[in-house]
């Protein structure tokens, strides 16, 4: 008897818990129903603004632009009770190219086109100074960042398969390679010139720590072989 009642508390314990979880499931899947009834009215709600805003795409789409014309249309997105831009799509330069305004300074804020074949992308300040450009020239891409007077100073690409970054000084001079060469990694740090003076380098197994004059010989330098034995020149 002792043995059927403590099968019956199991099983009574068992579809408490199972009543639980199936509560639980109820109350999750009603949730995620009333989740997706919100998202789809807030999705209704910004077509239906964005088909207000683009009526001169659908001019394009209606066919009321001729053809001939679509290279110098351009489209405008304005902003909510203004006449400046917000967005503007159009042919600039021989390319495409879109620009986003700051909505407070009317600055440029995002540009993105591409000119014969050179397809870029630049963020700029509140001054409208690009100060992140990520483009791709000749199939290498770079990306690099600027400063207040629009000076290279951090740079990053990948040119021939082999990645590098670059720091450079206010004069536009690389300072500091930090990349690959000839399949070994390198570590350059160069002087006011742009020279080479130090160099950290790994090449066939070996690293090799160098110095250099100003004329570019080397001066000394000091290594580990592949074989663990040290040496250094001259």
């Amino acid at each position: 008897m002792e043995h059927t009642e403590e099968k019956r508390d199991h099983l009574r314990e068992l579809r408490e818990h199972t009543d639980r979880q199936l509560k639980k499931l109820k109350r999750s899947v009603l949730i995620n129903r009333a989740v997706s009834v919100i998202l789809f009215v807030c999705f209704l709600v910004m077509v239906l603004v964005l088909m207000d805003s683009l009526t001169p795409f659908k001019k394009i789409l209606n066919g009321e632009v001729p053809a001939g014309e679509l290279k110098t249309y351009n489209l405008q997105i304005l902003k909510p009770g203004s006449t400046d831009p917000s967005i503007w799509m159009g042919e600039m330069g021989g390319g495409p190219h879109v620009f986003m305004y700051d909505p407070d300074t009317n600055d440029i804020r995002l540009t993105l086109g591409c000119t014969r074949d050179y397809p870029q992308l630049n963020l700029s300040d509140g001054s409208g100074k690009a100060r992140m450009v990520l483009h791709l020239e000749s199939g290498v891409p770079e990306l690099y960042f600027t400063d207040s007077q629009q000076k290279k100073r951090l740079g990053m690409s990948v040119a021939k398969d082999r990645p590098a970054l670059k720091v450079n000084d206010p004069g536009d001079k690389n300072r500091v390679f930090l990349g690959v060469l000839e399949e070994d990694p390198v570590l350059i740090l160069a002087d006011v010139y742009g020279k080479e003076r130090i160099g950290l380098r790994l090449f066939e197994g070996s690293s090799v720590l160098s110095f250099k004059d100003e004329n570019g010989s080397f001066n000394a330098g000091m290594g580990v072989k592949q074989n663990g034995k040290g040496f250094s020149f001259p």
